[in-house]
């Protein structure tokens, strides 16, 4: 188990630096696994009762649709942030959610009871979770500011929040999945049309560059600009 604890905490951000002490005290299973693209991370047989943390990849979270495909979107999560922590916060299980991986991922899990003592034991992990609710609570506040936003805005802005697990290959370049025009499209809520046209002309911006599986965004601080309302289409 020892070895297994000393993995979690090389692979997640989360645990860095958080005394492997407190860790082996509190947690007393950890799994992970590999995901491939539109992959359900929330399987109904073996999330009740877990937390589910992201080591690589991109996930979209959303409202369960009666078992339906994944479609209204809530928010997209990458590595080092964290999938059922409602069931550690309000000590219930929430059904009403799915989580399915955009790219291919890599998800581990620990009991929910477990990284609920982790919490109450450690205050550095307490603080590092609210730092992740306070970001989405930033990110849904800005999502329905730019919910009238002219398509190519609230394509950046997709782009932006892709942005923050990216790799950095150079000073100004950030790598992100070139995901699926459709899934972009019912992230940003929009036809998918009109997100091939929105991307197509930040490509003609120099702002990014898609190159196959992947995008390039060139110009990240012109993408903040844009979504902060001063250029438009």
């Amino acid at each position: 188990m020892k070895k297994k604890i000393r993995e979690l905490a090389r692979d997640v951000s989360f645990f860095r630096g958080i005394s492997e002490e407190s860790l082996l005290k509190t947690i007393s299973y950890v799994n992970v696994r590999q995901y491939p693209t539109s992959q359900s991370v929330l399987l109904e047989s073996s999330c009740e009762g877990s937390v589910f943390f992201i080591a690589h990849g991109w996930i979209k979270v959303c409202p369960q649709n009666h078992g339906q495909t994944c479609t209204n979107y809530s928010s997209i999560l990458g590595r080092g942030e964290i999938i059922g922590e409602i069931v550690v916060l309000e000590d219930i299980f929430s059904s009403i959610i799915n989580a399915v991986t955009l790219v291919p991922s890599r998800v581990w899990s620990a009991p929910a009871r477990d990284f609920g003592n982790l919490l109450r034991i450690e205050p550095e992990a307490g603080f590092r979770l609210a730092v992740l609710m306070s970001k989405r609570l930033r990110s849904l506040n800005q999502r329905i500011r730019l919910k009238e936003a002219e398509s190519i805005v609230r394509v950046a802005y997709l782009l932006l929040q892709l942005a923050e697990y990216g790799e950095k290959s150079t000073k100004n370049k950030i790598t992100i999945p070139h995901i699926l025009h459709r899934e972009m499209a019912s992230i940003a809520g929009l036809a998918t049309e009109t997100v091939t046209r929105a991307l197509t002309k930040l490509e003609n911006r120099s702002l990014i560059t898609r190159l196959g599986a992947t995008i390039d965004i060139l110009d990240l601080r012109s993408l903040q600009t844009m979504v902060g309302g001063r250029i438009t289409e």
